[in-house]
């Protein structure tokens, strides 16, 4: 872009500047503009002629940013707060280019602008602070360091009395400026993979934290500053307010220079805890001195089970009333050092017989289930066999229902990490665990989320950089190192999923199916159907890849029970009682196991329908439907049921299965005909065309249970008859997005672009629609006889689609 800034566009930079600043300074996209024109104008005019720019210096340009009226409420989050970010960046641009614009009486607004977080635009502020230090800002006076609105209260109070008569910041007011919700959130999600440079902006997400969470780079230096041996410092409080637990858990993090941070606040911690008095002070120092003796070797990192572990026992040492106390006390004074590689006093409380063994329990699982967040974790956990321990007692009588719920989560944890999942898959059988654990309880809906998560996270993290076609799944850090090489590779030369992992997952998908109810989330559904999806696409590519090897693998038949559930579970999110009742009907007459579970799903809705009643226009069916959660679900389920073969089903079954069957499908047919306003793919109509004409033409008895319906067999014909226009809009928007063609195209000119398979579809569209018309009313009219006479010596596909719509119309419009 540095080329596009000529001469004759730098003159014009200044008034263009000053122009923006003063009637765009609270435009996001401005911001952006000025950063981006600044950064390219001034660099240029550096390798040019540096007197070119006199007009507008950078120093100047600066100070009509910060002393714009509408500076300080932005950065303080009064008004246009989504300003904020690329006031910040432009900013950053200005100090980076030019040193003389870092003044030491800036730092105040924008340490009140700062909240510590992970969040990109403190990351940003943080990055400032740091080009302000280095270009020889004075952060002295401002040491040690506060920040948000406390900063500007205190900066506010020594501003007005002078350095003279304003107090030195102390360590409780640093103490007060942590939120300790925040701090318990940042122990448990402490950024393992953030470095620590204050110039590096990393996304929160991609070093395993959230943008909430208070970033370790800003906090441990602000933390060193308190626990300096010249510094006053109240130790109660320190661990009161976290800020040790917060230091413990930092010491597993990747980087070295971060944890030898950690390592420095402790042992200056430990030096100030010797000369302390307050209550508790030989316990605080009695288990800094075992943190001390169990480091094997300097600057170690600590698995996140033992940070966490540590962090939370010095949670406890303030809290002689609870439970947990007295026993990590006794814990604490078996040995003068702890073992970093097992799991502390797993067996101890989580096989406790004690009156409370509830709440050591408990507490242990809790521990297991945050602080399994890598594999070093998942090692330490298989020291102890935790996994095996906690899937058996999962089955047993003595597991309640809060019980349970905690081992969910922890398998929830286990499952986001790729080899952590490998490990369960191949040598735990989570998958079959989990299909005999669907089969032996009936489950409640906080487990039904859980367990359709967990599902969700095995599925893709599995998967992985195992590309599948056709998907958009989540690939890991892994996957994304290696996406240039997989993509220049060939689709057969992908590799595949064990096939038996992968006839699991369809399996336990389908009993996952049958457990659905109202109650879950649409949002959990639509992720499951997903996940179907996409394990049945990976098992197809799966198939065709060893069937070009010479290998055999058998194919999965769907059931009229499988295409039943789907078509029933999306009524019952749909508020659809009428197609519910079809589909129970169906169920009864096969006399299959899932009756009562439609059953139940039809009464809560019908009740549910009846009470609100009088309601019904403010939460109406059609705002089901119409969300956009709602559209994916029916997207997803047409891509579903379109795999159901029920021509295999209707010539293998036996009279008396025949008919249910059949209703089955007419049930189907009419579901996907009328979602044809939800569906703009022509390959999938391709598809559902070819689909009807193997269903109807395979089963005579088919096509007279239609014919029995009067009111469904004629919606059938009149949407197969609307699917010709459909079809052509497809082909023709198809066309357009191809080729780029703007101007209107007309039927004339699609002769130009039509294929063979084009028309073949409307031949086998041609046959559904002329089999049912002359097994109707129409074969008793001589209208017809005549029509038929015409048609059969009509050869062209595209023109007996034309005759039958013109006699369709003509019959339609004399009954009429």
């Amino acid at each position: 872009m540095k080329e596009l800034y000529d001469i004759e566009m730098i003159k014009k930079w200044p008034d263009f500047a000053k122009m923006m600043l003063r009637y765009k300074y609270t435009n996001k996209l401005t911001m952006q503009l000025l950063a981006t024109m600044a950064d390219c104008v001034y660099h240029v005019n550096m390798e040019t002629d540096p007197s070119s720019s006199s007009e507008l210096p950078l120093q100047q340009l600066n100070e009509m940013l910060i002393s714009h009226s509408q500076y300080l409420p932005i950065m303080f989050n009064e008004s246009h707060p989504e300003v904020k970010e690329a006031l910040v960046d432009f900013m950053t641009v200005l100090v980076g280019t030019d040193p003389n614009c870092c003044q030491t009486q800036h730092i105040g607004v924008l340490l009140g602008a700062y909240s510590a977080s992970l969040s990109s635009t403190d990351q940003k502020i943080l990055k400032l602070l740091f080009l302000y230090e280095n270009n020889k800002a004075d952060l002295k006076a401002y040491r040690p360091m506060l920040w948000g609105m406390k900063a500007v209260e205190t900066h506010s109070v020594k501003k007005s009395l002078g350095a003279t008569l304003s107090k030195q910041t102390t360590s409780e007011e640093v103490m007060e400026c942590l939120d300790q919700k925040t701090m318990e959130n940042s122990i448990l999600k402490i950024p393992l993979r953030r470095q620590m440079q204050p110039g590096v902006i990393q996304v929160a997400t991609n070093i395993k934290s959230v943008p909430e969470a208070y970033d370790p780079c800003f906090l441990l230096p602000v933390l060193s500053d308190l626990v300096k041996s010249d510094s006053v410092l109240d130790c109660r409080k320190f661990v009161e307010n976290q800020c040790l637990s917060f230091t413990l858990a930092c010491l597993s993090c990747h980087d070295g220079v971060m944890r030898g941070a950690a390592y420095h606040v402790l042992a200056n911690f430990l030096s100030q805890l010797q000369g302390a008095r307050f209550q508790e002070v030989k316990q605080v120092l009695y288990f800094v001195e075992i943190v001390r003796n169990s480091i094997e070797k300097p600057n170690i990192k600590l698995p996140c089970i033992i940070t966490l572990f540590l962090s939370r026992v010095a949670t406890e040492l303030l809290k002689p009333e609870e439970h947990m106390y007295r026993m990590l006390n006794a814990f604490m004074l078996l040995k003068p050092a702890m073992d970093t590689g097992n799991v502390p006093e797993f067996y101890t409380f989580f096989n406790s017989s004690a009156v409370e063994y509830k709440i050591e329990r408990a507490w242990m699982l809790s521990l297991l289930s945050d602080g399994l967040r890598e594999t070093a974790d998942f090692h330490v956990f298989e020291k102890r066999h935790v996994l095996k321990m906690l899937l058996s007692f999962y089955e047993s009588s003595i597991s309640d229902n809060s019980t349970q719920l905690q081992v969910l989560h922890i398998l929830r944890a286990a499952s986001k990490e790729r080899k952590v999942t490998s490990d369960l898959v191949r040598n735990h059988g989570i998958v079959a665990w989990f299909s005999v654990m669907l089969q032996s309880k009936s489950l409640s809906i906080s487990h039904m989320e859980l367990l359709l998560e967990i599902v969700h996270n095995i599925w893709s993290t599995m998967l992985g950089d195992h590309l599948n076609p056709g998907t958009d799944s989540t690939k890991s850090k892994e996957s994304t190192k290696s996406t240039d090489n997989m993509e220049s590779t060939n689709s057969t030369e992908r590799r595949t999923l064990p096939v038996i992992f992968t006839c699991q997952m369809v399996q336990l998908i389908k009993q996952l199916l049958a457990k659905i109810s109202k109650e879950i989330k649409l949002e959990s559904y639509c992720q499951l159907l997903e996940n179907f999806n996409s394990v049945l696409e990976h098992a197809d590519f799966s198939m065709v890849k060893g069937q070009d090897e010479g290998h055999m693998f058998p194919k999965d038949r769907w059931t009229i029970r499988d295409a039943m559930l789907l078509l029933g579970n999306i009524s019952v999110y749909g508020d659809d009682p009428e197609n519910l009742q079809c589909v129970t009907s169906v169920l009864k007459a096969l006399k299959l196991d899932t009756m009562s579970l439609v059953e139940s799903n039809i009464v809560s809705s019908t009740s549910g329908k009846l009470l609100n009643k009088k309601s019904k226009t403010l939460d109406s069916p059609s705002t089901q439907w119409d969300s956009e959660e709602m559209k994916k679900v029916i997207e997803q389920t047409l891509k579903l049921l379109i795999r159901w073969d029920p021509s295999y089903l209707l010539s293998t079954q036996s009279a008396e299965t025949t008919t249910p069957l059949s209703t089955g499908v007419i049930i189907v047919s009419l579901w996907f005909l009328k979602q044809s306003r939800n569906v703009i793919s022509r390959h999938f109509w391709e598809i559902f065309v070819d689909w009807l004409h193997s269903a109807l033409m395979s089963s005579d008895v088919l096509m007279k249970v239609l014919l029995d319906c009067p009111k469904e067999s004629q919606i059938v014909l009149e949407g197969l008859i609307g699917l010709y226009s459909h079809l052509n809009n497809c082909i023709l928007e198809e066309h357009k997005s191809t080729a780029g063609v703007q101007e209107q195209i007309t039927l004339a000119d699609r002769g130009s672009f039509t294929t063979d398979s084009w028309n073949g579809v409307v031949k086998k569209l041609n046959e559904v629609v002329y089999c049912m018309s002359q097994q109707k009313i129409y074969a008793e009219e001589q209208k017809w006889k005549q029509f038929s006479i015409r048609y059969k010596k009509i050869t062209d596909p595209e023109n007996q689609s034309v005759a039958l719509r013109q006699y369709m119309l003509e019959h339609l419009t004399e009954t009429l």
